[in-house]
């Protein structure tokens, strides 16, 4: 699977206020932008994780998770990562956009819950 090495101007707002997040403690893992998990269905890359609890961050834009199909294999995806032991969240571009800060507080709310 080729990586990205451009951002959407979503995945740019929600790595700013993820990095305040760590930056102020509530957050206490580094985050990984474009991190590749291997799982027992293959390969995914994840547009944020959280490795140490185990926690995927997907910002779902009109371009790639649009149609029947393309929900059908995110769904798919995300399935086998729950397996693998991950937390697949995800946002939709419009929310990053207009509610960051919203979509923070569930992050780090899961983030929480994860801690052992």
């Amino acid at each position: 699977m080729t990586e990205r090495t451009t951002f959407t101007a979503a995945e740019r707002r929600l790595l700013t206020a993820l990095n305040d997040a760590y930056r102020a403690g509530l957050i206490l893992s580094p985050i990984r932008a474009q991190e590749t998990v291997h799982h027992d269905g293959g390969t995914a890359c994840l547009d944020f994780a959280i490795p140490a609890q185990r926690i995927g961050v997907e910002i779902d834009g009109v371009l790639f998770h649009s149609t029947v199909g393309q929900r059908k294999a995110d769904a798919d995806r995300d399935k086998a990562l729950e397996v693998a032991g991950w937390r697949i969240l995800r946002f939709k571009d419009e929310d990053v956009m207009s509610h960051a800060d919203g979509v923070v507080r569930r992050i780090v709310a899961e983030v929480s819950r994860r801690i052992p």
